[in-house]
Formats: structure tokens, C-alpha cells, sequence
């Protein structure tokens, strides 16, 4: 069947006579040159295959022939077309993704994700080294040696925290993971570094609320609306009440712990003791009026059976769509009027809401 088809009737190129006579013209003008090109093979189901087509014009006995051969090459285009969608997602990924050769000592590929947060162009990044972009390997020899450290844990991965240096001079903290590939009888050096500089932030505005949080004289006690159950206390709190941590945690924000003035209570009495509904009102009033601090005087009961006159402040606070209830107490009876709005100042400091919710 094919012996008996003219040649444009199996290419999509030159799908008529005229087009394939312009076409051999062509190759005859050219012989003995060999021409190269890729286009597609028409099946006899109408499919188109992808082909790389090599054909010459020869004289033979006196005429000329076209002697062309064809090559299916469908399989390296779906890999080239794989590897086109790979390194595109690569480019576009949020980390930084550099590979380095440690033979040569430079690298062979980076990412635009690098070359924006580092600052330079890809031209200018991929003759780099290392000791150039990190501060933990100021010199050759120190990166030389990291490479080598990763290469020994093949095929692990190494994990490590440091800064990165942009083309400005400023310094960007991230975590770095690195891992060794054997390619072509090279040792490549695949690195992915990600921006910390929110998750470094973050950490800070925690650890200054906790500090706050555990060095304030006041009871402090982190209440989640949803079960009313207590997310965390301090030590203040827990001397206050005289229980652990452990054993306040354990339980609901239970109303045993302290009276309030009841409506029959004469002036100084503290009586009455809020339901489990009453509380939950509560809650809902304080996050009604938020960020107003709600404040009421309570007798507190401590674990010995005693009590003290205490002040309570309450302030609700959204973060992530959940709300927290803030709640500080102190002894009225043992503190000076003039140290009552400690609790207030403490406040100030857990302004970060989204740091209120990962503390």
C-alpha cells in the first residue's frame, strides 16, 4: 500500500503534489547536503506521529532519487515537553533552588525564585559559589568542605538554619536543605533554601509573650471560647489558686474558683457563684465588646479553702477565625492602687494577634 501512495500523501508538511516537488527542487538545488528536519508522519488512521526526517537528493545512473529516512519521535517529545513543565515549575517555585557541580565549583542551575531574592541576574548567580551567597562558609575552603560533608551522607539530606547574603549587602535567614546526586560521573549538589524572615519574626513576638505572659506579678489565663476550656496559665495563677498548672489545665474555665456581688449582696459581700450558662453569656459579652477590657472584683477561692478579694480583667481576641479570652487577675488586698493597670500593660504587649494563636 505505502509503494503505491505518493510521498506528500504520508506528510503533513508537504500535503500536495506541488508542495513535495517545490520540496525535492529544493533538495536537488542543495545535493549532496543532508537536510534535517522534524514534523509529523500521517498513520493510516489519521493520527499524526512525530517524526525527525533526514533526507538527501542523489544522482544515480543518470537521475536523481531522494533517499530519506524517518525517525518516530514521539517518546523524546512527551519527555521534552515533561522536562519543559518541570523546570517551569521549578522556576516558579517559592523556595530557592540552585544546583552546584563540585567539581567544576559552580553552579549549573538556578531558579528565578534565587536570582529575585538574592538580587542578581542568572547570568551573574550561576558563576557564583557558595562562600559568595551563605555566611556560614565565608571562604573556599569552607564550602568546599560543606560539599563534601553532604556528598559523605549520600544519599541523606542535610538540614541546616543560616543567613544568605543578596547582591545589597543585607542579609536574608533561611533554612537550607541539601542533598548530593551522582550524574555523569559528577557529583551535583542540589539546594533549596526558604525564607524564614515571617517564621523568625514570628518566633520573637512569641517569645516576647511569653515572657510577658510568665514574668507578669498578675494571673494570666488564656481561655478558648469554643469549649471554654483553658489553653494556658502562669505561675502567678497557679500560686494564686495554689494549684499546678497541670491540674488547672485539666479542667473547663470553671466558676468554683471565684464569687462575684450578688444582686441581695451587701456592699463588700461576694456570694454568688455564675452557672456554667451565666459563664458562656459571659464570654459572649466580652467578645461582644472587643478589644474593650471588661473589668469586675471577685472573691477568689484558693485550693486551702481561703479567699482573697481579687480584680478581674477580661478582653477577647480573634485570630485565625477563633476567638481567646485574656483574662488577668490580682490581689486587691496585697497590691497598691497604683499597680492595677499592670494587667493593662501586659495587654499592650499581646497585640500580635497571629502570634497569640501559635503561643
Amino acid at each position: 500500500e505505502v509503494m503505491t501512495l505518493g510521498p506528500w500523501r504520508l506528510s503533513s508538511m508537504f500535503p500536495t503534489e506541488p508542495l513535495y516537488g517545490r520540496f525535492v527542487a529544493e533538495l536537488i538545488e542543495q545535493s549532496p547536503k543532508v537536510r534535517v528536519i522534524e514534523g509529523s508522519r500521517r498513520h493510516k488512521d489519521g493520527r499524526l506521529i512525530p517524526c525527525e526526517f533526514t533526507n538527501q537528493a542523489l544522482r544515480w545512473r543518470g537521475r536523481w532519487i531522494i533517499v530519506g529516512t524517518s525517525r518516530d519521535v514521539s517518546q523524546g517529545k512527551a519527555s521534552a515537553a515533561r522536562l519543559a513543565r518541570m523546570s517551569a515549575a521549578i522556576d516558579q517555585a517559592g523556595d530557592m533552588i540552585l544546583v552546584f557541580d563540585r567539581d567544576a565549583m559552580h553552579y549549573v542551575y538556578v531558579n528565578d525564585t534565587a536570582c529575585r531574592l538574592l538580587g542578581y541576574p542568572r547570568e551573574t548567580l550561576i558563576t557564583m559559589s557558595p562562600h559568595s551567597i551563605g555566611t556560614s562558609y565565608p571562604t573556599p575552603e569552607d564550602a568546599a568542605a560543606m560539599l563534601d560533608r553532604v556528598i559523605a551522607q549520600h544519599p541523606g539530606v542535610v538540614v541546616e538554619e543560616g543567613h544568605v547574603r543578596r547582591a545589597d549587602g543585607s542579609r536574608v535567614p533561611v533554612e537550607v536543605t541539601r542533598r548530593a546526586l551522582r550524574l555523569d560521573r559528577h557529583w551535583l549538589v542540589v539546594t533549596t533554601a526558604r525564607d524564614i524572615t515571617e517564621r523568625k519574626l514570628a518566633q520573637a513576638s512569641i517569645e516576647r509573650l511569653a515572657a510577658a505572659f510568665n514574668l507578669s506579678a498578675d494571673g494570666m489565663v488564656l481561655i478558648e471560647r469554643e469549649n471554654l476550656r483553658r489553653l494556658e496559665v502562669n505561675e502567678s495563677f497557679c500560686r494564686m489558686l495554689g494549684y499546678t498548672r497541670e491540674e488547672l489545665l485539666a479542667e473547663r474555665a470553671s466558676v468554683r474558683n471565684h464569687r462575684i456581688r450578688g444582686p441581695n449582696d451587701p456592699p463588700g459581700t461576694y456570694s454568688y457563684m455564675r452557672t456554667e450558662a451565666e459563664q458562656e453569656a459571659l464570654v459572649d459579652e466580652v467578645i461582644a465588646h472587643a478589644p474593650r477590657i471588661l473589668t469586675e472584683e471577685a472573691e477568689f477561692v484558693r485550693r486551702d479553702g481561703s479567699t482573697f478579694l481579687g480584680e478581674v480583667q477580661r478582653q477577647g481576641m480573634l485570630s485565625q477565625g477563633r476567638w481567646t479570652i485574656v483574662s488577668g487577675a490580682h490581689v486587691l488586698a496585697e497590691i497598691p492602687e497604683r499597680d492595677r493597670e499592670r494587667f493593662r500593660a501586659v495587654l499592650v504587649v499581646i497585640d500580635d494577634q497571629d502570634a497569640m494563636a501559635d503561643f
